[in-house]
Protein backbone atom coordinates (compact mmCIF):
# COMPACT_ATOMS: atom_id res chain seq x y z
CA UNK A 1 0.00 0.00 0.00
CA UNK A 2 1.25 3.55 -0.69
CA UNK A 3 1.44 5.82 2.33
CA UNK A 4 -0.27 9.08 2.31
CA UNK A 5 2.90 11.37 1.30
CA UNK A 6 3.49 9.09 -1.66
CA UNK A 7 -0.46 9.88 -2.48
CA UNK A 8 0.34 13.83 -2.15
CA UNK A 9 3.54 13.28 -4.18
CA UNK A 10 1.55 11.79 -7.25
CA UNK A 11 -1.17 14.35 -6.80
CA UNK A 12 1.73 17.42 -6.72
CA UNK A 13 3.23 15.61 -9.95
CA UNK A 14 0.43 15.80 -11.49
CA UNK A 15 -0.97 18.84 -11.07
CA UNK A 16 2.67 20.02 -12.46
CA UNK A 17 2.19 18.16 -15.23
CA UNK A 18 -1.42 19.85 -15.51
CA UNK A 19 0.10 23.08 -15.29
CA UNK A 20 3.07 22.38 -17.14
CA UNK A 21 0.79 20.99 -20.11
CA UNK A 22 -1.53 24.15 -19.83
CA UNK A 23 1.02 26.77 -20.26
CA UNK A 24 2.62 25.31 -23.35
CA UNK A 25 -0.51 24.28 -24.94
CA UNK A 26 -2.19 27.69 -24.16
CA UNK A 27 -0.49 29.86 -26.39
CA UNK A 28 -1.20 27.40 -29.44
CA UNK A 29 -4.79 27.34 -29.20
CA UNK A 30 -4.64 31.39 -28.33
CA UNK A 31 -2.97 31.08 -32.06
CA UNK A 32 -5.33 28.99 -33.22
CA UNK A 33 -8.49 31.09 -32.60
CA UNK A 34 -6.58 34.04 -33.92
CA UNK A 35 -5.45 31.94 -36.96
CA UNK A 36 -9.37 30.96 -37.43
CA UNK A 37 -10.88 34.53 -37.31
CA UNK A 38 -8.36 35.76 -40.12
CA UNK A 39 -9.75 32.79 -42.20
CA UNK A 40 -13.00 33.26 -41.74
CA UNK A 41 -12.21 37.36 -42.57
CA UNK A 42 -10.52 36.05 -45.70
CA UNK A 43 -12.99 33.94 -46.57
CA UNK A 44 -15.76 36.55 -46.36
CA UNK A 45 -13.36 39.41 -48.37
CA UNK A 46 -12.87 36.72 -51.42
CA UNK A 47 -16.83 35.63 -51.73
CA UNK A 48 -17.32 39.53 -51.72
CA UNK A 49 -14.13 39.72 -54.81
CA UNK A 50 -15.81 36.61 -56.10
CA UNK A 51 -19.28 38.41 -56.19
CA UNK A 52 -17.65 41.72 -57.60
CA UNK A 53 -15.54 39.75 -60.52
CA UNK A 54 -18.51 38.08 -61.62
CA UNK A 55 -20.55 41.72 -61.61
CA UNK A 56 -17.36 43.19 -63.92
CA UNK A 57 -17.80 40.00 -66.14
CA UNK A 58 -21.76 40.64 -66.69
CA UNK A 59 -20.65 44.17 -67.79
CA UNK A 60 -17.77 43.35 -69.88
CA UNK A 61 -20.02 40.53 -71.45
CA UNK A 62 -22.74 43.08 -71.70
CA UNK A 63 -20.35 45.97 -73.39
CA UNK A 64 -19.32 42.88 -76.19
CA UNK A 65 -22.56 41.63 -77.65
CA UNK A 66 -25.66 43.99 -76.06
CA UNK A 67 -25.61 47.69 -78.38
CA UNK A 68 -28.92 48.38 -75.90
CA UNK A 69 -26.47 48.11 -73.27
CA UNK A 70 -23.66 50.51 -74.79
CA UNK A 71 -26.15 53.09 -75.62
CA UNK A 72 -28.06 52.94 -72.20
CA UNK A 73 -24.68 53.27 -70.31
CA UNK A 74 -23.75 56.20 -72.76
CA UNK A 75 -27.16 58.29 -72.17
CA UNK A 76 -26.19 57.86 -68.76
CA UNK A 77 -23.30 59.75 -69.06
CA UNK A 78 -25.25 62.52 -71.31
CA UNK A 79 -23.87 61.47 -74.71
CA UNK A 80 -25.95 61.27 -77.53
CA UNK A 81 -26.24 60.66 -81.23
CA UNK A 82 -25.00 62.35 -84.16
CA UNK A 83 -27.96 62.85 -85.96
CA UNK A 84 -30.00 63.80 -82.65
CA UNK A 85 -31.03 66.97 -81.11
CA UNK A 86 -30.55 68.21 -77.48
CA UNK A 87 -33.28 70.10 -76.03
CA UNK A 88 -31.71 71.96 -72.71
CA UNK A 89 -34.33 72.76 -70.70
CA UNK A 90 -32.54 72.99 -67.34
CA UNK A 91 -32.12 76.77 -67.05
CA UNK A 92 -36.07 76.66 -66.55
CA UNK A 93 -36.01 74.61 -63.67
CA UNK A 94 -33.23 76.55 -62.42
CA UNK A 95 -31.12 73.45 -62.21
Amino acid sequence: MLKPFKYSFFIIIGIALAVGVSKVFYPLVAKRSQLIGEREAAVSDNEHLRKKISEFKQKQNDFQNDPEYIELVARRQGLVKRSEVVFDFSHLTGE
